[in-house]
This record gives C-alpha cells, sequence and structure tokens, in this order.
C-alpha cells in the first residue's frame, strides 16, 4: 500500500513537471492571436470574391450575355435584310434567316406578297452572279487557259470563282422555284381570284425566260405544273 501511494505522488510530480515544462507562453500565445487574427482579416476580400462570382451572378451573366447577342443578331439581320446584300455577302445568311421570320409572323394575305417578293430577289441575286460569261464548263476552263498566259494563279483563282458561283446560282435558281410554288400555292388558298393567279404565273415565267432558269438543266417543272392547273382551272370555268 505504502508502496503505491509514492508511486501515485511520483507520477504526480512528473504530470506537475510535464506541464510546467510544456506550457506556452504568453508571450508566444498573444503573438499567435495577432498572426491569427490579421490573416483571417486578410482573407475576408477573398471570400467577398467568391460571392461575387456565386453561380446565380454567372448564370446572370450569361443571360445578360445571350440577350445582347440575340439584338446584335437581330439587328444585323435586319440591315442585311432592309440593304438587299448580294448572294455573296458575309451577312445573306442572316438575311435569309430574317426573311423566315417576316414569313412566320405575317398573314396568309401578306405570305402571299412575300413569297412574290422574295422570288423576284433571288432572280436579282441571279442577275449580280450571272454578268459574266460564259457559262458551261468547257468554256469556264478555255477563258480560264487564255488567263493563265498572264498568271498561272490568277487562272486557278478565276476559274474556282467561277464555279463557286456557278453552285450559288444554281442554289438560287431552285430557291426561286420554291418561293414562285409558294406564291402560286397560297394564292389559291386565300383564295386569291383566278386572273390574279394567272398574272402572278405570267409575271414568274416572264422573269425566268428573261434570265434563261427555264434551261434543259433546271426546267422549272413544279412551277409550270402549278401555272398549269391555273390556266386548267381557268379554261374548266369559262366552259
Amino acid at each position: 500500500m505504502i508502496n503505491f501511494i509514492k508511486k501515485q505522488l511520483a507520477l504526480r510530480r512528473v504530470r506537475r513537471i510535464l506541464k510546467s515544462n510544456t506550457q506556452p507562453d504568453e508571450n508566444f500565445l498573444r503573438s499567435t492571436r495577432e498572426s491569427f487574427i490579421a490573416l483571417a482579416r486578410s482573407l475576408a476580400p477573398q471570400r467577398d470574391m467568391v460571392r461575387h462570382f456565386s453561380p446565380h451572378l454567372f448564370r446572370r451573366a450569361v443571360t445578360v450575355m445571350a440577350i445582347v447577342l440575340i439584338f446584335m443578331t437581330t439587328g444585323m439581320a435586319v440591315f442585311a435584310e432592309n440593304n438587299d446584300v448580294s448572294a455573296t455577302h458575309l451577312l445573306y445568311p442572316l438575311k435569309r434567316f430574317s426573311e423566315q421570320i417576316r414569313l412566320n409572323v405575317s398573314s396568309p394575305v401578306k405570305q402571299v406578297e412575300l413569297h412574290e417578293e422574295y422570288a423576284h430577289r433571288r432572280l436579282k441575286e441571279i442577275s449580280a452572279l450571272d454578268t459574266k460569261k460564259p457559262q458551261n464548263a468547257a468554256a469556264l476552263k478555255l477563258e480560264s487557259r487564255q488567263i493563265s498566259v498572264l498568271s498561272p494563279v490568277a487562272s486557278a483563282s478565276f476559274l474556282k470563282e467561277k464555279m463557286t458561283n456557278q453552285a450559288r446560282i444554281k442554289e438560287l435558281r431552285s430557291d426561286f422555284e420554291k418561293e414562285a410554288v409558294k406564291t402560286v400555292e397560297q394564292a389559291k388558298e386565300i383564295p386569291l381570284s383566278k386572273e390574279k393567279r394567272i398574272e402572278l404565273c405570267e409575271d414568274l415565267l416572264t422573269q425566268a425566260d428573261q434570265r434563261s432558269l427555264n434551261s434543259e438543266d433546271m426546267p422549272l417543272r413544279k412551277l409550270r405544273a402549278r401555272c398549269a392547273e391555273v390556266t386548267h382551272d381557268q379554261h374548266d370555268q369559262n366552259d
């Protein structure tokens, strides 16, 4: 029993010695506390920055940017259509986009007028591209060889540009026929009088013939078929 008491007293003395030797100095505690407070204050602006770039504010910024982009695109589309830019212009796709928007928000009667207007636009765009002859591939190569005498680079560039224009003209011819057919079809749905529909057909076909659109490679079969139906209906009415 005496030995046990002696051991406990010895352990208490050891704990007291360890506590006295390991207790932090007051000056150390004071300097450490001041350093910790200074570090916390320095990190405070970073927390504000994190709040500033929160997901909510990021979504709001993206929404604002999207609205600005939409307004810019719409403005350029309106500019392209009002100025009737050519088929080679950078804003030409926006012009076609604006045309579709106008069609979608217009009444059936107004749509007939717009389809006719757009058909004439396609003819105008074809005329702007189809200003240089010859048109067939063999003649293009012959003209290209003539230019190559002066410069091989100019010859290759000339041939590439002419072939590109030919592809554009072919696409515009197809677009013209689509607009013309829609003009005739929707004129029947309004309904527009048969006399007016015949006038529309005659005007569109005359304009196409003047620009040699009714060629063997692009005979405008759909347009002529629709116009033949209109004329046939008129003959039946007269009978």
